[in-house]
């Protein structure tokens, strides 16, 4: 199945059935939906977003690019019994052509942990051209970004934190995963598909925190192979073909988890 039919299939509690890797890949696709209408309503339970006639369009998930899927994906969340009570803590949301910045990120409260999850590459121009940067400059305006709004959350909340996120967004919760002083608070980081860096050193003298990261790509990941890797990639099935499989809506799920291979493709390695 994919990751709506797992939505659709999961109505155990966490209770039940242990918060897992494919709930954090759910919460990192929802960075893609625009939240920034109900700001000022934020903390907000799920299910109550049905309330709000914003979310029965397709205007707040076009970032996503797959918009009509992740409406979807958003009606089943709001009538799941294992999302549908998660709190929505927060978001951070910027666009800045001068920066040459575009950043998303999210807080959910969800099984007694906050989980961060930092948006990728949206079909703005300015989000191609931070990408493009990533390939010459050690470090692009989203980083700081992603600071702030990790600092923010932990100083409003005492919970253990994770951080992840798709393409560009898992790029970002590696980096802090780098850079951050104290990193005792965050208890795993979840990069999905998410491109490498220009510098190899990027954990030099802090190997030991690799322990608290994971890096999941397809089969035919082209992304995440981007740039340099010094960390162990877990290579999973997708029902896409190519470079369509770094849309993580359609990769293969069976119970609870993701369907691990061996190695990538052959055009993946070219």
């Amino acid at each position: 199945m994919n990751l709506l039919g797992y939505i659709k299939t999961n109505q155990l509690s966490f209770k039940e059935k242990s918060f897992n890797k494919v709930d954090t890949l759910v919460i990192t696709w929802m960075s893609y939906f625009d939240f920034e209408p109900i700001k000022n309503d934020l903390p907000l339970i799920i299910k109550d977003l049905d309330k709000y006639p914003y979310y029965q369009k397709l205007d707040p998930y076009f970032p996503s690019f797959m918009a009509r899927s992740s409406r979807k994906i958003m009606k089943a969340l709001m009538t799941s019994n294992r999302f549908k009570e998660m709190r929505i803590l927060d978001t951070l949301y910027l666009i800045d052509k001068k920066l040459n910045a575009q950043f998303a990120a999210l807080a959910v409260f969800i099984n007694n942990k906050i989980v961060i999850a930092y948006r990728g590459t949206d079909p703005t121009y300015t989000g191609w051209k931070e990408d493009f940067i990533l390939s010459y400059k050690d470090k692009i305006h989203s980083y700081s970004l992603a600071k702030i709004f990790y600092e923010r959350i932990i100083e409003k909340y005492d919970e253990d934190i994770i951080l992840c996120g798709h393409s560009k967004g898992g790029h970002i919760a590696t980096y802090l995963l780098s850079e951050l002083e104290v990193i005792n608070r965050i208890k795993h980081v979840y990069s999905f598909d998410g491109p490498g860096f220009r510098t190899l050193d990027l954990f030099k003298n802090k190997e030991d925190r690799l322990d608290k990261f994971t890096k999941i790509i397809p089969q035919s990941s082209f992304v995440g192979v981007l740039f340099s890797n010094e960390t162990e990639m877990k290579i999973i099935k997708s029902r896409n073909v190519m470079m369509l499989q770094h849309n993580c809506l359609e990769w293969i799920i069976k119970n609870n988890e993701f369907i691990y291979v061996i190695k990538r493709t052959l055009s993946s390695r070219y």
